[in-house]
């Protein structure tokens, strides 16, 4: 299903490297860990799954957004945290774009391990697409851990 690749795709990313933007200001406990790994089979896993195998897709990616769900809690409400109210209007619109994300992620998961047995809408992509589709978070991932590498 290509709307819950989609969704996979743009939350797990933007999740992961906003996460990795305020790694230095965490203060690294368990919550810290538990979205990064989160994101990290989110954007790299489910997504891909999602092409080919819905129902586990949507088992990955609804436990997955489980624990992406700290996220918000801790990082935004947190009164010791300052780095969300320095940031200007930009930043709080993506916010809200990636929250309005992660709730229609939530719902098509459910909506689809529901529905599972009746007809829903595939995709009619052919293999060599989808296993491109597949491909590219992996090798977004495998490139922005070889810059950093690299970079030490």
């Amino acid at each position: 299903m290509l709307k819950l690749y989609v969704l996979y795709f743009l939350l797990g990313i933007y999740v992961f490297y906003y996460q990795l933007l305020v790694w230095a200001f965490s203060s690294g406990d368990i919550v810290t860990y538990l979205v990064h790994y989160s994101s990290i089979l989110l954007f790299v896993f489910a997504s891909g799954l999602s092409l080919f195998r819905i129902k586990l897709a949507s088992l990955i990616g609804l436990a997955c957004l489980i624990g992406l769900a700290p996220f918000a809690i801790y990082w935004i409400f947190n009164p010791t945290y300052t780095f969300v109210e320095d940031q200007g209007l930009l930043f709080h619109l993506v916010l809200g774009i990636a929250i309005i994300l992660y709730v229609i992620a939530i719902f098509y998961s459910i909506k689809v391990l529901i529905n599972y047995k009746k007809p829903i809408s595939r995709t009619n992509l052919k293999k060599p697409i989808k296993i491109l589709l597949a491909v590219v978070p992996i090798v977004l991932l495998l490139l922005y851990t070889g810059l950093e590498i690299f970079d030490r």
